[in-house]
């Protein structure tokens, strides 16, 4: 059985595709964060599990028209 994404999925998503889209390192995505580089050290592996606040500090970096290619 095949999982439709979550909209936690959906918001990872969002967030690597305009880390990407800006030419961003995880270090630069946690800096215009506001947050210690340490956080996003998974950032790169398929079941990074950010935690809320992690999520809602970096959606909130990303303005609200950016759509994930």
């Amino acid at each position: 059985m095949v999982m439709s994404p979550t909209r936690l999925d959906t918001a990872i998503e969002r967030i690597r595709a305009y880390a990407r889209k800006q030419g961003w390192k995880k270090s630069r995505l946690a800096k215009e964060a506001g947050m210690a580089d340490t956080v996003l050290r998974d950032f790169d592996e398929p079941d990074w599990n950010p935690t809320a606040d992690t999520i809602r500090r970096l959606e909130a970096i990303i303005p609200a028209k950016f759509e994930a290619a």
